[in-house]
This record gives C-alpha cells, sequence and structure tokens, in this order.
C-alpha cells in the first residue's frame, strides 16, 4: 500500500501497525475497550429492552450531552452558510436511484411492506436532498447550493456497542453542488480546515485515508498534497474505482484508545449520484456533488470525545451533564447546599447535590469524580470549600459570585441547555 507523505513523497509500505493506524482496519472487529465498559459506568446510554439489541435510550445525563453537541455542530455547518431542512425517515424502494444505493449495502438496510408499500429506513441522508433538488431543478445562479440535514437513520449490524456502533443514529451531513470541480476542491479544502479545527478543539487524534482514482491523483496531486501538509501527517493512499463516479473520498479515522479507530469524519467528490437522481443544470449538464461530514454522526462523535474525557479527568464545563456537584457534610449543612443549588439553578448552571449521607465525604468525592464532574464543592458548617475545579476558577473556597462569573466567561459562544432533573441525587432512580 502506498503512503502519502509530508514531504510531498508518495512510499510503499507493508508495515501493519501504521495500516491500522491510516486505514482504521480494526474500527469494525468485534472489540470490547475500556471507553465502552466507561460510557456504561458513567450512565449515558442503557440498551432498550423494548426496541431489541443495538437501539439505546439516551438517559438524563446522555440526553444533555447529545444536544449540547447537536447544538455544536450545528454550529459548525452554520458557518458554512448552508440550508438546513428535516427529512423523513423512511424512504419509497419504488426509486430507482434508491434501489441502485441500497443495493451497494443492502445487508445493512431494514425494510418495510406497509398498505402495499415497500419502504426502506435511511442508513444515510442523501435520498431526500437529492431527490428534492432533483425534482425542483436546479439554475446556476444559484449554486454552490448547500443542503445539510440531521436525521436518523438505521443500520442493521452484526455486533453493537454503545454509540459506537448503534442500529439507529443521528447522521449529519451535507452535500454541496456545484458548476465546477474548481469550486468543488475549494470548498473541500474548507471542510478539511473544519475538521482539523474540531479535532483540536476536542483533542482529538486522527488518520486519513485518501482513497483516489489514478487519473484524479495524477491531475490534482499538488492540492492533495496541500491537505496532508495542512494536517502534519502522513496519510493512506488507496485507489478509488473509477468506475464508481467518485474520484476522491477521505476518511477521518480518530483514535479512540488500544489501537481501535473510528471514523468520524469524510468528505467525497461525487459524479454519479447527480445522474441516478436526475439533477441537471438549465444547460442541461450534471453539477458536481461533494458530501461534507464535518461530523458523520453524534453518536459516534460522543464516542470520540467521551474517550478523550475518561483519559482527561472531567468534562469541559460547557459540556458537562452536571457542572457542579455539591457535597454536604452532614444533614446540617444541606439546607445551605439548596440554597446554592437554587442560586446556580438560576445562573443556568447544571447542579446536583449528593444528599446520600450513609456514605463518607470521601466515599462521595470519589463518585463525583468517576462521574467526571468538573467543580465538585464540600459543604461544611457555612463554609464551602472547593475540592476539584477547572483552572480558570483560581480560589480554594467557594465563592459564589466571582464563580458564575468566571463560567460564563469560560463558555461564552457555547451551546446551553438547563438541566430538567432534581438536584438531589438521593430522588435519582439507581439506574440514572
Amino acid at each position: 500500500m502506498r503512503i502519502l507523505n509530508i514531504d510531498g513523497t508518495i512510499t510503499t509500505t507493508t508495515t501493519t501497525k501504521i495500516l491500522n493506524k491510516l486505514a482504521g482496519e480494526k474500527q469494525e472487529d468485534d472489540f470490547v475497550n475500556k471507553y465502552d465498559l466507561n460510557i456504561e459506568k458513567l450512565k449515558i446510554v442503557t440498551q432498550d429492552s423494548t426496541s431489541g439489541e443495538g437501539h439505546y435510550i439516551f438517559l438524563p445525563r446522555g440526553a444533555i450531552l447529545f444536544n449540547l453537541i447537536k447544538e455544536y455542530i450545528y454550529g459548525l455547518y452554520a458557518d458554512l452558510e448552508c440550508f438546513y431542512i428535516e427529512t423523513p425517515v423512511l424512504t419509497d424502494f419504488e426509486n430507482l436511484a434508491v434501489v441502485n444505493h441500497v443495493e451497494q449495502s443492502g445487508e445493512n438496510t431494514y425494510h418495510t411492506n406497509s398498505s402495499g408499500r415497500h419502504l426502506v429506513t435511511k442508513i444515510g441522508v442523501l435520498y431526500s436532498q437529492m431527490g428534492l433538488v432533483g425534482k425542483n431543478g436546479l439554475s446556476s445562479s444559484h449554486l454552490p447550493l448547500k443542503l445539510f440535514e440531521m436525521t436518523k437513520c438505521c443500520r442493521l449490524e452484526e455486533k453493537y456497542s454503545p454509540l459506537r456502533r448503534a442500529c439507529e443514529f443521528t447522521m449529519i451531513d451535507m452535500h454541496e453542488l456545484f458548476n465546477n470541480l474548481n469550486e468543488s476542491l475549494d470548498e473541500s479544502l474548507q471542510i478539511h480546515k473544519k475538521i482539523l479545527e474540531l479535532a483540536a478543539e476536542f483533542n482529538l487524534d486522527f488518520y486519513c485515508t485518501y482513497k483516489v482514482t489514478n487519473d484524479f491523483l495524477e491531475k490534482n496531486l499538488e492540492w492533495i498534497l496541500q491537505l496532508v501538509r495542512l494536517h502534519e501527517r502522513e496519510a493512506l493512499l488507496l485507489e478509488a474505482n473509477p468506475r464508481k463516479g467518485r474520484p476522491i473520498n477521505v476518511e477521518y479515522h480518530f483514535d479512540v484508545g488500544e489501537g481501535n479507530p473510528l471514523e468520524v469524519s469524510a468528505f467525497q467528490l461525487d459524479y454519479d449520484n447527480p445522474i441516478k437522481f436526475g439533477i441537471l443544470k438549465e444547460d442541461g449538464s450534471n453539477p458536481i456533488v461533494l458530501h461534507a461530514n464535518i461530523v458523520g454522526s453524534i453518536e459516534r462523535f460522543m464516542y470520540a470525545i467521551l474517550s478523550r474525557i475518561i483519559d482527561g479527568g472531567c468534562f469541559p464545563m460547557w459540556l458537562a451533564p452536571e457542572q457542579v456537584r455539591l457535597i454536604p457534610d452532614s444533614v446540617d449543612d444541606l439546607e445551605l447546599c439548596i440554597k446554592y443549588a437554587s442560586m446556580l439553578n438560576k445562573e443556568s448552571l447544571r447542579v446536583t447535590i449528593d444528599d446520600q449521607l450513609q456514605c463518607s465525604t470521601e466515599q462521595r468525592y470519589a463518585l463525583a469524580k468517576e462521574s467526571m464532574i468538573p467543580v465538585i464543592v464540600h459543604v461544611r458548617a457555612e463554609n464551602a470549600s472547593i475540592l476539584q475545579a477547572p483552572s480558570f476558577y483560581n480560589y480554594t473556597d467557594f465563592r459564589l459570585k466571582e464563580f458564575t462569573e468566571q463560567v460564563k466567561l469560560e463558555t461564552k459562544g457555547k451551546p446551553f441547555m438547563r438541566a430538567t432533573y432534581p438536584h438531589r441525587l438521593s430522588q435519582w432512580p439507581g439506574y440514572f
């Protein structure tokens, strides 16, 4: 196999370690690593007993985390000035373009028959976007045209794991239509930069695989090498089948530990689907389509983020399902904790009180750390001391005004969601 190097050379390698990392060859293996186990321990998701294997319920912490990440990703695409749409989960299997697409990965597709109609669930969000443009026509004056959605999809799999490989997931995809190749290459470069920024924001490590036709490689080698240099890491180069009409497909395999890469992001150029869906410009020619997955699915991205947070010790302040945990020393301190919680709640902070007084202070502090809560406060005899806090808070005692002001500065511009759960952990069922 060939390697794209930062210095612009293309070399050959057979080293298994390099190939596994660059190609993500182990991502579909049946493995359970420490992150799978910790995600279950954190009570982010749980198996839905009424829906069968591979279907998961987002528990209260997980639901907050899911929606904060969803809003964050929405903001990434909003920066690109695209049209947001929402589409159905089911697709008519009588549509020949859908049939052709499903045949490429039919073993993963759910089929259903209702009232004499053959329907399939989406395994990606291509159908509705391409169908919308194909039905209504396309004017060159509207190009580039960018459509984006966040839609529930389903895939049949042999093995499932929480978040990493779920049967039902939220697919995020943007399809951009262009007049010519140069426009699509310029935009692909911007998507690549956006993915690099995303990885830096969450301290994610990843490797790229470039699947390219020989003709495209020969004509656009310098542009490809520009992407490699921006990443500052060698990449795997594979030959794409020219008959599929997709001259380049770049996959981003994020490192989630123990040698198990996970494809989270991707982009590809597509000449084929505009033909299949009958998308024509006024001159009768087909546009070029760019599939842009800055994040492929919320669930997989959550898994990648959690793998880093688990290693790092606690959630970032804006992303923490519980931002503050108050630990009363005794029953006499509970009233003050409730007062603090009420005041923090008014400042839109997500706060809990560990009033499980049958456990020692040390045990409750250890539980808060295991839950990766960024701020842990010990309340005792009218005093509140900080047991753990992010570096932006410089005090050892808990000063409510200063604390809330610094949190607002730290989380400015980040997504926000109020907590709906009760503050006191004694009111939480054990499975939450």
